[in-house]
C-alpha cells in the first residue's frame, strides 16, 4: 500500500535540504580557487539532481506498493566521506553519480562543511542534527590525510576498533542509536574480521513542529483509498489556513512549513489515476524548480494523513547506485581507493551501502532520521598454490621445441646419492 502524495512529500522533505532556486553562470576547477557563493550553488543543484535520480531509480526498482523514505543527503554525505579515498576511475564515476564533475576536491568538502554548519543552525525552532563517523580496524593502515579532510569538513568522528570484537558493532551501532535519538537503533548487522576494514557512518536527525500546527479536535477517522482501490483505515489532520499552494493540470502541491518557516514539507498529489510510480519517474529537477517558481500563498483547506514509517534500503540501493553510473567502486579488483590506504588501496571496495530512515508526522509536527552506512571492504590476499612434494609422484624429462619427452619417471622412495 502507498501514502500517496504524502510520501513524495516526505522524500522531497530531505531533498530539499539541498534546494538551490538559482542557476549558476560559471565553476572554478583550480583548487581553492571557487567563489563560494558560486560553488555552493553548484553543490547544492547537482544533490538537488542526484535526489531525483536517486527518487527515479529506488521508484523503477522497488515495489512499486512499497512504501519509500529516503535521505539523499545523508547518502551523499556519506559517499562524499568516501570520496575523499577514492582515486582514478573510482573517483571519476563516484563523482558523475554524486553530479560534482569538474569541481575541485577542496570545493567539494568547503561545500558540505558549510551546508552542516547552515543547516544545524538554520532555524532554532527546530532540532535538526548531522554527525558522520569513521571506524577502521586497529590493524588496517589509513592514509593521514583521508583522516585530516574527514574531519577538517566533515566533522567526523574518528576511531580505531577491534572488529573481531562483538562490542565493536555494538560501539558502532550505539553511535547511530544515540545520533538519531533511538530512532535508529541499528545500521549494521554484522562486521567481517579480516574483510571489512572500515566503516563511514552519516547520521540525520530532524524534529520539526509545524508553524501552524493541527488541532487534535480537527482529526477525522477516514479512510485512505490504495491504487488497488482498497480502503484502509486512518486519521485525517485537517487545517484551514494560509499556505503556499499550486495547483496544476497533473497536481496539487503545498508547502508545509515548521518553525520559523526555513524548513518544510512540500505534499504533491497527483490528479486523476495517474499511478504514483508512473508520476515519480516523470517528476525531474525542472519540474520541482517550475513548481518552486510558481507557488503563491492562499487560503486551503488541508486534509492531511498520521503516519508512521521505517524503511531499511541495502540491495536496492547498492543496485540504483551502480545502475546510475557508481559500479566500479563495488567491484573488487577494478575499485581503487588508495587515497584511504596507498598499500592496499586497490585492493579495497565498497562491500555495501545500508540505508535506514525513520519519520513520524502527527499534529505537531514532524520527526525525521536517517543513517547511511558505506562498508569498505577488501579483496582477500591471493591464494598462491602450494605443493608440497612428500608422496610418491611422476616426472617427465622432454624438449621445449619439438615437445619431445625423452624420459618418464615415477618416484615412490626417493633415495639420496
Amino acid at each position: 500500500m502507498r501514502k500517496a502524495a504524502v510520501l513524495i512529500g516526505m522524500v522531497l522533505l530531505l531533498g530539499t535540504f539541498w534546494q538551490c532556486q538559482r542557476d549558476f553562470s560559471s565553476i572554478f576547477s583550480g583548487e581553492g580557487a571557487e567563489d563560494q557563493g558560486v560553488l555552493q550553488r553548484a553543490v547544492v543543484r547537482s544533490g538537488n539532481q542526484f535526489s531525483f535520480r536517486l527518487l527515479r531509480q529506488l521508484n523503477s526498482i522497488g515495489d512499486p506498493d512499497s512504501n519509500l523514505f529516503v535521505s539523499p543527503l545523508s547518502i551523499s554525505m556519506a559517499l562524499g566521506m568516501t570520496l575523499n579515498g577514492a582515486a582514478e576511475a573510482t573517483e571519476d564515476s563516484m563523482r558523475r553519480t554524486l553530479g560534482l564533475e569538474g569541481l575541485s576536491r577542496e570545493g567539494i568538502n568547503r561545500t558540505y562543511r558549510n551546508l552542516i554548519l547552515q543547516l544545524t543552525s538554520a532555524d532554532t525552532a527546530v532540532q535538526m542534527g548531522i554527525a558522520n563517523s569513521i571506524w577502521f580496524e586497529q590493524t588496517f593502515q589509513v592514509e593521514p590525510e583521508f583522516i585530516k579532510l574527514n574531519r577538517q569538513y566533515f566533522f567526523a568522528e574518528v576511531q580505531a576498533l577491534d572488529f573481531s570484537d562483538p562490542a565493536a558493532l555494538v560501539t558502532i551501532n550505539s553511535w547511530v542509536n544515540e545520533r538519531t535519538h533511538g530512532r535508529i537503533p541499528k545500521i549494521i548487522q554484522q562486521l567481517r574480521p579480516g574483510v571489512d576494514v572500515m566503516v563511514l557512518l552519516n547520521a540525520i536527525y530532524f524534529l520539526g513542529q509545524w508553524t501552524h500546527t493541527f488541532n487534535d479536535s480537527f482529526t477525522i477517522q477516514s479512510t485512505f483509498r490504495t491504487e488497488e482501490g482498497e480502503d484502509i483505515p486512518c486519521f485525517l489532520m485537517s487545517q484551514e489556513n494560509e499556505f503556499p499552494y499550486l495547483e496544476t493540470d497533473e497536481y496539487q502541491a503545498i508547502d508545509l512549513p515548521y518553525g520559523k518557516g526555513n524548513f518544510r514539507m512540500t505534499v504533491i498529489l497527483p490528479k486523476g489515476d495517474t499511478p504514483l510510480a508512473a508520476f515519480v519517474a516523470n517528476f525531474t529537477p525542472e519540474a520541482w524548480h517550475k513548481l518552486r517558481e510558481n507557488i503563491t500563498k492562499q487560503t486551503v483547506i488541508l486534509f492531511l494523513p498520521r503516519f508512521k514509517m521505517e524503511c531499511l534500503l541495502q540491495k536496492n540501493l547498492k543496485q540504483a547506485l551502480k545502475a546510475m553510473g557508481m559500479n566500479i567502486a563495488f567491484t573488487p579488483g577494478r575499485a581503487n581507493f588508495s587515497r584511504i590506504s596507498e598499500a592496499e588501496g586497490k585492493r579495497l571496495f565498497i562491500s555495501d551501502i545500508l540505508h535506514r530512515t525513520f519519520v513520524k508526522v502527527n499534529e505537531k509536527g514532524t520527526e525525521a532520521a536517517g543513517a547511511t552506512a558505506v562498508i569498505i571492504s577488501r579483496t582477500s590476499i591471493p591464494e598462491y598454490p602450494t605443493m608440497m612434494v612428500n608422496r610418491p609422484f611422476l616426472f617427465f624429462i622432454w624438449e621445449k621445441e619439438t615437445g619431445a619427452i625423452l624420459f618418464v619417471g615415477k618416484v615412490m622412495r626417493p633415495q639420496s646419492e
